[in-house]
C-alpha cells in the first residue's frame, strides 16, 4: 500500500508566490475566488510533496467539473488545520478510487465508492475515519499532538472530550468540501464517471 500522507502536512500554508501564479489568476478569472484558494491549497500540499494535490489540481485546472470539492463561489468549506486534514483524506480516497490498484486495500473500498458528493459524503467519511486512524498509526487522534492542538476549546479537558471535538471537526470539514450532486437531464446522478 502507498505511504499515506504525514500529518506534518498541517503547518502547510499558502504563500504570496502561489497567489499571483498566472495559473491561479486564470482560475480566479475563470472560475472565481474560492476555486482561486482551492488551486492556491493544492499548489502549497504539492510542494509539501503530495502526489494527490498535484493530480487534483491539474483537474481543476482542466476538467473543474470533475473535482472532488466544490469550487464555485457558494462553497462553505475553509482551510484551517482540520480542513488541511480533511482535504488530505478527501485527496486519497479520490486517488483511490480512480487509481485503486496504487493504493493497496484503499483503492479496493475507493473504487467501490460512488461519486463524492453532498450526497455520498457520509460513507465517504466512513472510510476517511478509517484512514485517519492509519495516518495516526492507529492511535487515537486526541493522542497525536499535532492533531491535539487544533483543538482550541477550553471545555476539551479529558481525552474523550478531545476525541469527539477532533472527530466532530474534522467530519464537518470533509464534508464541507463535497460539492453539489451532478446533473444529468433533470436526473441527480452518483455513479462514477
Amino acid at each position: 500500500m502507498k505511504p499515506l500522507l504525514p500529518l506534518r502536512l498541517l503547518s502547510v500554508r499558502v504563500t504570496p508566490d502561489l497567489e499571483t501564479r498566472p495559473d491561479v489568476q486564470r482560475l480566479r478569472a475563470n472560475l472565481g475566488e474560492k476555486a482561486a484558494e482551492y488551486g492556491c491549497t493544492l499548489l502549497a500540499l504539492s510542494r509539501a510533496g503530495s502526489k494527490e494535490a498535484k493530480v487534483a489540481y491539474k483537474v481543476l485546472q482542466t476538467h473543474a467539473a470533475e473535482s472532488p470539492v466544490e469550487w464555485r463561489p457558494t462553497a462553505q468549506w475553509e482551510v484551517d488545520g482540520f480542513g488541511l486534514v480533511a482535504l488530505q483524506l478527501l485527496l486519497i480516497l479520490w486517488l483511490a478510487r480512480e487509481k485503486p490498484a496504487y493504493y493497496g486495500a484503499y483503492g479496493v473500498i475507493g473504487k467501490n465508492l460512488e461519486r463524492i458528493d453532498r450526497q455520498t459524503s457520509e460513507r465517504w467519511w466512513g472510510v476517511a475515519l478509517h484512514l485517519l486512524y492509519l495516518m495516526c498509526r492507529r492511535r487515537p487522534p486526541e493522542k497525536v499532538p499535532a492533531l491535539r492542538k487544533l483543538v482550541k476549546s477550553k471545555s476539551c479537558q479529558t481525552a474523550r472530550q478531545a476525541h469527539h471535538a477532533i472527530i466532530d471537526a474534522l467530519r464537518r470539514r470533509f464534508k464541507s468540501f463535497a460539492p453539489k450532486p451532478v446533473r444529468k437531464k433533470g436526473i441527480v446522478y452518483n455513479g462514477k464517471t
